[in-house]
């Protein structure tokens, strides 16, 4: 991931999630989103890390979910489903899968590009 100089992570669960995506040559780009991507939003312990990974293939991260325990332990685990657009029957936007980790981890979700 390239982070500019004045955007370097200064937060250790942001710097785990750029070192993890840098190990990681399926993922393309990773956005901050929420709260956390606001310059100066009131942020408190309970302030979650949204993040949305871009990939060109998400089936490899679907059906082997062993990487989530690399953020802690997964309480709870719930994926929207993926399908054709019901009105247009073209590619439908994933839903956000949601994880909700142990008490010292944050969820994390993740999408993917179709090539």
């Amino acid at each position: 991931m390239n982070v500019p100089d004045d955007a370097k992570p200064s937060d250790d669960v942001i710097r785990h999630l750029v070192e993890w995506a840098d190990g990681r040559p399926e993922v393309q780009a990773m956005l901050l989103t929420s709260t956390r991507a606001i310059p100066h939003a009131s942020i408190d312990a309970w302030s979650d890390y949204d993040v949305i990974l871009v990939v060109a293939d998400r089936h490899p991260l679907e059906m082997d979910r062993t990487w989530l325990n690399e953020f802690g332990e997964v309480l709870v685990d719930y994926w929207d489903p993926i399908g054709p657009h019901a009105d247009t029957g073209g590619p439908c936007r994933p839903g956000a899968p949601i994880s909700r980790f142990g008490p010292t981890r944050q969820p994390i979700t993740r999408s993917s590009t179709t090539s």
